[in-house]
C-alpha cells in the first residue's frame, strides 16, 4: 500500500504489525452502532487523500471496543475506559505516530470525550510524541437528552426516556436522561 492511500481496518481486530502512519483518526459509533456507520465517510476521506496526493494518508480506524448493545448499557465511563485502552494499543503499535484525532457520532462522541480525558495525561502529554489534532462530534448529546413533559416532546422520545430510566442496569440511558444520583463528587456519576 502506497503512502498516499488510506489504510482501513476491520473493527473486529487490532493490527499485529507496526503501522507506519503518522496520523491516526479513530471513528466512534453511537448507541448499538458498528463499523459500517462510518463506511461512507471513511470512503470519502480516503478518496480525498488519494485525489490530493503528496500528503501522507492517515490510518482510519473504526473502534470496536463498544460494538453491540451489551457494551452500550454499562455507562459512558466504562465505555470510555474501553475506548481509551483500544486507542492506547493502536498508538503503541504505531512507532511513527504523531497525531491523534477522533470523530464520534452521537453516544460515540461522549465515549470519545471521556476516553480523551483518560489518554491526555499518559499518551498526549507535552513530553509525548503524540499530539491531539482534532476532536469532532456529530449529534452528540453533551448535555443529555430532553426529559419528558415538555410541550414539544415527541411521544417516542418520551416513551424512550421513561422506559430507559426504569430499566435496571441500563446505566447509559440513566446518564443520558440525567437521572443519575450524585456520587458525592458533584459529577453525577460521569
Amino acid at each position: 500500500m502506497s503512502t498516499n492511500e488510506c489504510q482501513t481496518l476491520s473493527a473486529s481486530r487490532l493490527p499485529s504489525e507496526k503501522l507506519a502512519c503518522r496520523h491516526l483518526i479513530v471513528f466512534i459509533h453511537g448507541l448499538n452502532g458498528g463499523a459500517g456507520d462510518f463506511s461512507v465517510l471513511i470512503k470519502e476521506i480516503a478518496e480525498a487523500f488519494r485525489r490530493a496526493g503528496g500528503r501522507e494518508a492517515p490510518f482510519l480506524f473504526c473502534s470496536a471496543s463498544n460494538t453491540g448493545l451489551a457494551k452500550n448499557v454499562d455507562g459512558i465511563e466504562r465505555a470510555g475506559v474501553r475506548l481509551a485502552a483500544e486507542i492506547e494499543v493502536l498508538c503503541r503499535a504505531m512507532p511513527r505516530l504523531e497525531e491523534l484525532s477522533m470523530v464520534g457520532h452521537s453516544l460515540g462522541g461522549l465515549y470519545g470525550r471521556y476516553a480523551l480525558s483518560l489518554l491526555s495525561p499518559s499518551l498526549l502529554s507535552e513530553s509525548s510524541r503524540v499530539r491531539p489534532s482534532f476532536f469532532v462530534t456529530i449529534a452528540a448529546p453533551h448535555i443529555g437528552i430532553r426529559r419528558p413533559g415538555g410541550l414539544f416532546s415527541a411521544p417516542v422520545a418520551t416513551l424512550f426516556q421513561l422506559g430507559a430510566q426504569s430499566v435496571p442496569g441500563f446505566r447509559t440511558a440513566h446518564e443520558l436522561c440525567l437521572a443519575e444520583r450524585p456520587r458525592g463528587d458533584g459529577f453525577g456519576g460521569i
